[in-house]
Formats: structure tokens, C-alpha cells, sequence
């Protein structure tokens, strides 16, 4: 258990580049480029325009990168032992030559740790995997509870508050209907209102118009009262009494018009005198209601106050749970969101332990072949750093050889103008045999003082831009700092 523990993602072999100065070439010509940067003055190169300030010049050369073959054995309980070194410094080799054998009893004993590390994150991801699982339906059921209690709370709110305005409205409508009694009581006691409603005015006017202008007649025509209501009367009823006109002094037709003005007059008057009984009958109603229209007008004005009072307390209560509903509802989700990244977070780490050891196991059986090391590349052998019986240890460089396809330029420049030179900015680069290129500074470090200067010279490192020139190693060139490819003018990665 405790190796298990250890093991963290299994063994890794790196192949990788560091562009380094190859040493024999980088000293034979540093001096002299040095002392030629110092000695010439500043031009521009060839076709490039000269009005911009801040242009630095620097002689260089171009570098020869080198290929330093390590391993990575943090994690490995088991080791890989030299058997035999396959290689000397000097030699050449091509791709696939066999650089260093291992012994084969470490070979499967690395082989049987990482294919045991790779069944074993296969096994914790697949439990994590149903560990994933079962967490989201949890979570998300803990959400959906949550959200679903919101919406019940919602619910709940709108129906309360749509009881409470329910009742509200029924107080206020029986309220104006009590307001309405109240006013025609009292309109009808004090302000004639039932004279009005009874319409007693003008049935009055009636009355006395028909009245007036029965007598009017009377006198007008010379009849006599009592003629009209016994002539007129048994005029109507016979249809005849010329005769008994002509004795009475007027006409039938006279007598006739005269009753029936004298029937609509007291029809008049007993409409008028019914009215003011029913008027009367009303007022004494009134005033018998008006008191108690009073009284119910204040009691429900008082329930509607009290009935308001108890629609805000409700609503702020249903309100207050609504919110607090909604607020755990949020936090479920939120919970629930942040336990999903969690456990995605953990899934894919196991996920990522799990391609790890596939990838660890898939490239050991790669550069690993029949229990030995191979080259990547050809180039020649600079250095041998292992021997036979030697147990690898954490980054452990085995061997070292040159990289002719991995060209650098270094070039010098003084240490009072270093401080205009940044890290990835551009430079061109001018040769008569490559004329111009752009590159990008990689990094700056400074160099040893030499000949008693007091001044520092640094080295400048800068990548070539990949074109169809191949540039080959020892080759002076001049770089220039302060221009871009844009502002260089014409042409790049070849003669002016």
C-alpha cells in the first residue's frame, strides 16, 4: 500500500532539446566576434532603412544545438539498471542505434510496477466513476427537493394573497353599498331627497295646472260645476244631449271636454297625494335606518381596516417564507452546482491519473525496446554520462549528442545597451551567405569578463524563424535589435 502511495503517475521518459553553445565551436569564435562588435561602428543592413533611432547592432554566430537524453524516475519504486553502454563520445549514431542495454531483471521489474499502476487508476477510475454518478443524483435530487419547495412557497403566496385581496374586495364592496344607504337616508330626511325621488314637485304642478285651467274653462265657457259633473256624465254615457246642452247653457262638446278635464286634474291630485304618502313612508323609514345604516357603514369600515391590516401581515409573512423558500432553493442549486464541478474536478483527476499510467506504461514499452535505450535522432555522441551496473536516478541524464537541425544565433552585445533588449521581442539577423532573417530572443545571460575590461558583455540567443534557408552552425552574422520584419523592409529569409 505504502508503494502504491508513492507512485504517483507511473514513469515518465522525456526526450527533450536545450539549446545550449556548442562548447568547442562558442569558444573558438566568442573572442573574436566580441572584439569585432566593439571595434566597428554601427550600420544598418543591407537594404534596411536607417531613420529609426534605438537600433542596436551586435555581431554573432550561429550555434549548434545539443540533445540530452534524461530520465525521469520521481515516481518509481523500482529501478532500471545498466547492463551495458552501447555508445562512446565521438561516435555517430543514427536513428534507432542502440544507445544503453538494462539489465532484465529491472526492466521487468519497472515493466510489472507500471502495468500494475496502470490497472490500479483504471480501478479508482471506474469507482470514481460510479462515486460520480451517485453523487449527482444525489445533489441534483437535493436541488430539485429544494426548487420544488420554492415553488410550492410561491404558490402558497399567490394563494394567500389572492384570499386576503378577496376579502378585501367583498368588504370594500359592501362598505360602498352601506355608504350608498347611508347617504340616501340621509339625503331623503335633510335634503328632500324622497321629494325629489317621489317626484312630488311636479306632479303637484300637474295637479294644480289641470285644476286651474278646469275652472278657467268653467268660467270661460259660462257652465255650471254641477252641470258638468250630471250633463257631461250622462252626456258620455248616452252619446247624445244636444238637447240637455242647449238648456244648460253650453254646448255637449264643451260640457264633454270640461269632464274630462276635470277626471285628469283629480287624477292628478290623487297621483300627487299618493306620492306624498309614499314619500312620507319613505322619510319615516328613513329615519328609522339611518342610525343603523350608520352603524353597519362603521363597523365594516372597521373590518376593511382591520381586514388591510391583516392582508399586510400575511403577505409579509407569506413573503418572508417565499423568500427564505427561494433562498434555499438558490443554495441547492448553487450546492449543487459546486458539487457537480467537485466531483467533475475529481473525476477528472482520476481520469487524468488513469492516461497518465496508460501513457507512462505505453511510452516505457516504446523507448524501451528489448530492454534497451534507442536514439531519436542521429547526430554524434558529446558526452556518456552513465556506466554498466549504474542504478538510475531521478533525472539522470544518460548521454548527450549533437543537434545540427536545432540552430541558434548568440550574439554580443555590451552591457550598457542590454537594458533596450527584451525577452520575445524581434531582431534581424544579416549574413552575405543567409542574407536576411527575423528571429526572437530566447534569453540574455551575461559572460565572463575578460582581458581586464571592466565592461560585461552579454550573450544574446535568438531563434531563427523557420524558412526554407538551412543554416549551419559557425557562421558570423550581424543582428539587429529595435527593427521588426515589417519595418525591415523587403524580403526575408534570403539575399537582398
Amino acid at each position: 500500500m505504502e508503494k502504491r502511495q508513492k507512485m504517483k503517475s507511473g514513469f515518465v521518459i522525456l526526450c527533450f532539446f536545450a539549446l545550449v553553445l556548442a562548447a568547442a565551436a562558442g569558444i573558438r569564435y566568442y573572442n573574436a566576434q566580441k572584439n569585432r562588435a566593439e571595434e566597428e561602428p554601427e550600420q544598418g543592413p543591407p537594404g534596411i532603412r536607417q531613420e529609426k533611432d534605438g537600433v542596436i547592432m551586435a555581431s554573432g554566430t550561429t550555434m549548434a544545438g545539443m540533445d540530452r537524453v534524461t530520465f525521469d524516475l520521481e515516481t518509481l519504486e523500482e529501478q532500471l539498471i545498466v547492463e551495458e553502454v552501447c555508445v562512446a563520445s565521438g561516435e555517430d549514431v543514427e536513428t534507432g542505434d542502440r544507445i544503453v542495454r538494462f539489465t532484465e531483471e529491472s526492466v521487468e521489474a519497472v515493466y510489472r510496477e507500471l502495468s500494475h499502476a496502470e490497472e490500479e487508476a483504471q480501478f479508482y477510475y471506474r469507482q470514481g466513476l460510479l462515486d460520480y454518478r451517485l453523487a449527482l443524483i444525489e445533489a441534483e435530487k437535493t436541488r430539485d427537493t429544494a426548487l420544488l419547495e420554492a415553488q410550492y412557497a410561491q404558490t402558497e403566496y399567490d394563494i394567500l394573497l389572492a384570499e386576503a385581496q378577496a376579502e378585501t374586495e367583498r368588504l370594500e364592496a359592501e362598505l360602498e353599498e352601506a355608504r350608498e344607504r347611508y347617504e340616501e337616508y340621509y339625503d331623503g330626511i335633510y335634503h328632500n331627497g324622497y321629494a325629489i325621488t317621489y317626484e312630488l314637485e311636479s306632479r303637484k304642478e300637474l295637479y294644480e295646472t289641470n285644476e286651474a285651467l278646469y275652472w278657467t274653462m268653467l268660467k270661460k265657457w259660462n257652465i255650471d260645476d254641477l252641470q258638468v259633473n250630471h250633463n257631461g256624465k250622462e252626456a258620455g254615457r248616452t252619446g247624445t244631449g244636444g238637447q240637455s246642452g242647449e238648456q244648460s247653457g253650453g254646448d255637449v262638446s264643451q260640457i264633454e271636454a270640461l269632464a274630462l278635464l276635470e277626471d285628469t286634474y283629480r287624477a292628478n291630485k290623487a297621483d300627487y297625494e299618493q306620492a306624498q304618502e309614499d314619500c312620507a313612508r319613505a322619510v319615516e323609514q328613513a329615519q328609522a335606518g339611518l342610525q343603523q345604516a350608520q352603524a353597519e357603514y362603521e363597523r365594516l369600515t372597521l373590518e376593511l381596516e382591520q381586514a388591510g391590516i391583516e392582508y399586510e401581515r400575511k403577505a409579509a409573512l407569506g413573503e418572508a417564507d417565499y423568500h427564505t423558500a427561494l433562498a434555499e432553493g438558490e443554495a441547492a442549486e448553487e450546492a449543487c452546482r459546486t458539487e457537480q464541478k467537485k466531483q467533475q474536478e475529481q473525476l477528472q483527476a482520476l481520469a487524468d491519473a488513469q492516461e497518465e499510467a496508460q501513457e507512462n506504461l505505453a511510452l516505457f514499452e516504446a523507448c524501451v525496446v528489448d530492454g534497451s535505450l534507442e536514439a531519436q535522432r542521429a547526430g554524434s555522441v558529446m558526452m556518456v554520462l552513465v556506466s554498466k551496473g549504474q542504478a538510475l536516478e531521478q533525472d539522470d541524464m544518460i548521454l548527450a549528442y549533437s543537434d545540427p537541425e536545432q540552430v541558434t544565433v548568440s550574439a554580443y552585445v555590451d552591457q550598457s545597451k542590454i537594458a533596450s533588449i527584451s525577452v520575445g521581442e524581434s531582431a534581424v539577423i544579416v549574413s552575405e551567405e543567409y542574407g536576411r532573417l527575423t528571429g526572437t530572443v530566447l534569453q540574455m545571460y551575461p559572460q565572463a569578463n575578460t582581458g581586464g575590461r571592466s565592461n560585461v558583455t552579454y550573450t544574446v540567443v535568438i531563434a531563427p524563424e523557420q524558412t526554407e534557408v538551412e543554416l549551419e552552425p559557425n557562421r558570423s552574422v550581424t543582428v539587429y535589435f529595435g527593427w521588426t520584419a515589417e519595418e525591415a523592409g523587403d524580403g526575408e529569409g534570403g539575399k537582398d
